[in-house]
């Protein structure tokens, strides 16, 4: 009887490994690949259509506390100063992407502070919340800033993983949401028109820095961005 009974378990137990695997096997097939799964480089997203879940000003409520905390801009530009590290950078393109941050790779080509965390021609990982989801087959970005472009200059404001003791990559953190990085390209971003992210081929964004719904907030960005490259760069 012990020995039907153990039969009978060792079949059944069968039965529901072979059920979960073929389920899997099922769902895989039948699950939409948005264009995520394979993305590690800014070549990949070229040919992805995404919506913009977020741009600064793009909520009336918001856009007035954030014109006052711009134009006003002294906090913000010494919050900017005071992180640990400060570097001029420059994007190669590689990118990793999971549903709670975004990694992207640079060559460190200055270092403005903090000398003794991280090492000019060094290259490491600066990572930030947000970045890319699949949401109901459609492919969302949920960051203001927009992904670096490759071969270009950004000022970026970093603090140290605490993993960089144990791992041979360095990794770093980005100090600010808003003020991350800053693009050198002299490129002047135009304000997004709210139609546009509701639906877009991520190519088309790559004259963008940042994504802004307002004019004013736009512009206050820019000046302020202006400034802080002056203190630092010039």
């Amino acid at each position: 009887m012990k020995n039907n009974n153990l039969k009978i378990g060792i079949i059944v137990g069968i039965l529901l490994l072979v059920s979960v695997i073929v389920y899997g096997f099922v769902w895989k097939l039948n699950c939409k690949d948005c264009g995520l799964a394979h993305v590690s480089t800014t070549e990949d997203l070229d040919h992805i259509s995404v919506r913009l879940d977020y741009a600064f000003g793009m909520r009336a409520e918001e856009e007035k506390l954030l014109l006052k905390e711009l134009k006003e801009g002294k906090t913000l530009i010494e919050e900017a100063l005071q992180s640990d590290i400060i570097v001029v950078g420059k994007a190669t393109g590689n990118i990793v992407q999971s549903n709670c941050s975004q990694g992207q790779e640079i060559i460190v080509e200055k270092v403005l502070t903090g000398q003794e965390n991280i090492s000019e021609n060094s290259s490491c990982f600066v990572y930030g919340y947000f970045g890319f989801q699949e949401v109901e087959g459609q492919v969302i970005y949920m960051n203001p800033l927009n992904v670096m472009q490759p071969n270009e200059e950004y000022l970026l404001f970093l603090e140290s993983s605490e993993l960089n003791e144990r791992q041979k990559k360095k990794s770093y953190y980005l100090t600010s949401d808003s003020l991350g990085y800053i693009a050198l390209n002299n490129r002047t971003t135009p304000t997004i028109e709210r139609e546009q992210m509701n639906e877009i081929e991520f190519s088309e964004l790559k004259k963008y820095n940042f994504f802004s719904a307002s004019t004013e907030v736009t512009e206050a960005l820019i000046t302020l961005q202006k400034e802080i490259i002056t203190t630092l760069l010039r």
